[in-house]
């Protein structure tokens, strides 16, 4: 069994220790490519946002902008 490929991440926005990152997924090398956004901040240990939805994205990437602390930037 083939592990799961990961073709590409894209930095696609990145402001205040917030980045947004585009990844492009394949389970196989058959299967269809999956796009995953996710938002994470390094001041924070969690993610804001993992899926599939390019706007929800950009919401969480707004929302973590708006709780970075004001030491940043």
């Amino acid at each position: 069994m083939i592990p799961a490929l990961k073709d590409t991440r894209l930095l696609l926005r990145q402001e205040k220790g917030v980045i947004l990152v585009e990844s492009k997924v394949r389970t196989t090398r058959t299967a269809p490519v999956e796009v995953i956004y996710t938002v994470t901040a390094y001041w924070m240990p969690t993610r804001f946002y993992s899926g599939c939805d390019l706007n929800a994205a950009e919401k969480a990437f707004e929302r973590a902008l708006a709780r970075a602390p004001q030491r940043i930037g």
